[in-house]
């Protein structure tokens, strides 16, 4: 009886033993036959993006993961100016990388997506497709032809392809080809919002109105949208010019971001405006436009008032439109001051950034700026 005593703890730890070896060897051999992960990278133009990857929020742009695994997946981003969304199919062992500029949405963004696909030996290959078709691919600035295309015999290393249309902003990306690999490309190109260049209708002196015709009918269908992409358009790349509003045919207005507004001729900057007319041909314009702009023909000027003397060589600023204000400052005869508003005797003045107030208007003289 204690014989079996003796042997019944050796024996218990060689069962556990041989259990424990058993679960890793299922755990190796389950491994073995599980497909190796995917890469994605996403990354993001002009502003920062949130990823969006299976309904879930993984990070920000850029990012990057190694652990997926393969097979279809639904992304998304979200920035600032609007959100993206596409299906992906990551592929074992290979990384997938989407650029994507959201912008104003629609034709008005941009990006691509590159995956790599193994193939039966030979040199490099690729595959591009692109929205809009017909876009020319040069590859180390040698024309290889019009999307869609298929390319073989590309030597192995990094290349630079460029995809072009007339109308479109170019794109370009440098990829690195492998033996046995296919690099497959699906690209969107950004409709450009607007013309190569500039056409002025003479307006008035204060006003000056380009014309933003442009040829692809896209861009003309929504003038919202249209708005929109000229004033992202204006803040992410074009410099030389910047519009305070927008008017389509249709005589509706937009402010300087593209959204819908109206004016006053009191809400009228005096100063010089700039417009862009979304136009959808050359031209004057249209009547309705003509209407919706006679709000700045009418737009008053800048009044300022002038300290007239007083006799003490200086005049009190009171916090009230009338003798009971209390003093919020002194203003010196001679000086002029941005008119704020007036009340019956008194006249509204802003001293400077911190500091406004009531003034006799019996010891103010105004005057257009």
């Amino acid at each position: 009886m204690s014989l079996n005593k003796n042997l019944f703890l050796p024996l218990l730890l060689i069962i556990c033993a041989f259990s424990i070896i058993g679960v890793l060897y299922f755990k190796v051999l389950k491994n073995s036959f599980a497909k190796p992960n995917a890469v994605l990278s996403v990354i993001s133009s002009y502003e920062q993006a949130s990823v969006i990857l299976d309904g879930a929020l993984v990070g920000k742009t850029p990012y990057e993961s190694g652990t997926l695994k393969p097979g279809e997946h639904t992304i998304s981003l979200k920035s600032d100016t609007g959100n993206y969304e596409t299906k992906i199919t990551l592929v074992p062992q290979a990384k997938t990388v989407i650029s994507r500029e959201v912008g104003a949405g629609g034709a008005f963004s941009s990006g691509y997506a590159v995956w790599m696909e193994k193939i039966s030996g030979g040199d490099g290959a690729v595959s591009i497709i692109s929205n809009p078709s017909e876009a020319v691919v040069t590859i180390d600035k040698e024309e290889k032809g019009k999307t869609p295309v298929s390319l073989t015999g590309i030597a192995e290393g990094n290349h630079t392809i460029e995809i072009s249309k007339v109308g479109y902003e170019p794109q370009s990306m440098y990829l690195k080809f492998k033996k046995g690999f296919k690099l497959n490309v699906v690209s969107a190109l950004f409709l450009l919002p607007l013309p190569s260049s500039l056409e002025g209708i003479t307006y008035s002196d204060k006003v000056k109105i380009y014309n933003l015709a442009l040829s692809d009918s896209l861009a003309t269908v929504d003038s919202s949208i249209w708005a929109k992409a000229a004033a992202y358009f204006v803040k992410t790349r074009e410099k030389s010019v910047t519009f305070n509003y927008f008017v389509d045919p249709a005589g509706i207005l937009y402010d300087a971001g593209g959204i819908k507004t109206t004016l006053t001729p009191d809400s009228v900057p005096a100063e010089n405006t700039v417009i862009g007319y979304l136009a959808k041909n050359k031209g004057d314009l249209s009547v309705e436009a003509k209407q919706a702009l006679e709000v700045f023909g009418a737009a008053k000027p800048k009044e300022v008032a002038k300290i007239i003397p007083t006799g003490v060589g200086w005049l009190r600023v009171r916090s009230e439109p009338s003798l009971n204000g209390s003093e919020v400052a002194k203003v010196n005869v001679g000086e002029e001051f941005a008119i704020l508003d007036e009340k019956e005797g008194w006249i509204k003045i802003k001293v400077n950034n911190t500091t406004e107030g009531w003034v006799s208007a019996a010891y103010v003289q105004k005057s257009a700026q």
